[in-house]
């Protein structure tokens, strides 16, 4: 700014201003702001930093998408039954991931770590480590339950309310956090009907959950299906995303293993 005007009085005027300027500015690099621009540049927490750092290595490894729907009406009508024995009965995503791991236990390829750096070799686990995605006050989160296939729905349900309270809380500890491998997103929970996840590096394979809707739907009865009378139905959309590279180049399966696992998983249900 310049200062006009003559005299000791409005000098020292002026150089009261410029030092109220110089600390503005000053504070405002502090904080990272922009007074000409208008905006904050803001520092990622550790957490948002190893999202970032995760889902770019996601993007160089080529893999496909494979999305269906799953009819939940039993299992909404199971847990509208089980209110009436529990207190809080288990959620649709404890469910979910125990059949997930029930039927992994027919496609463990799929539990697998693949390395793009060490050619024709993968990690396959037995332990079913299922990573699962939660919204925290820090942004998302990616801890994991150890040992799926050991525990029932009820054991699982106490694990996730675990995980999401320590996550709201920030205490989620590198135990936590670390040794997944494979992962399910429920965005659907956040409102939104189908996604399109993306590989959680070095896992090769993920499963994202959407919203369940009530839509119309042809049943069987009597063993015929019966398509003069659709009856509403609980359902929900799943997608998966599937490492190519290290499945399909080196043949180690093809497109309808992930085809045959969600079948396997409606089957359960």
């Amino acid at each position: 700014a310049e200062y006009m005007g003559k005299g000791e009085g409005k000098q020292e005027v002026a150089k009261e201003v410029r030092k109220k300027e110089e600390v503005t500015s000053a504070m405002s690099a502090n904080l990272g702001v922009n007074a000409k621009q208008g905006l904050t540049v803001v520092k990622m927490n550790d957490y948002q930093r190893g999202m970032q750092k995760s889902m770019t290595e996601a993007q160089e490894i080529p893999h496909f998408h494979f999305t269906d729907e799953f009819d939940l009406t039993n299992v909404a009508q199971l847990r509208q039954e089980l209110k009436a024995i529990l207190k809080k009965p288990p959620s649709l995503t404890a469910f979910l991931l125990k059949s997930f791991s029930c039927a992994l236990l027919d496609f463990p390829i799929l539990n697998s770590h693949y390395d793009s750096k060490k050619e024709f070799e993968f990690k396959q686990f037995v332990n079913h480590n299922i990573t699962v995605a939660i919204d925290s006050a820090k942004g998302l989160v990616v801890p994991n339950i150890k040992n799926v296939q050991n525990l029932s729905i009820l054991d699982i349900q106490t694990e996730l309310d675990r995980l999401r309270q320590a996550a709201q809380a920030g205490r989620l500890g590198p135990k936590d956090l670390s040794d997944g491998t494979i992962c399910i997103s429920n965005i659907g929970s956040l409102g939104t009907t189908v996604t399109s996840p993306v590989i959680f590096v070095p896992q090769i394979c993920i499963v994202g959950i959407g919203q369940i809707h009530n839509l119309p739907r042809y049943v069987m009865v009597n063993g015929k299906l019966d398509e003069t009378n659709p009856v509403l139905r609980k359902i929900m959309s799943l997608a998966s995303a599937v490492t190519i590279e290290s499945l399909m180049e080196r043949q180690l399966y093809d497109l309808a293993t992930s085809g045959n696992l969600f079948s396997r998983i409606q089957l359960i249900w």
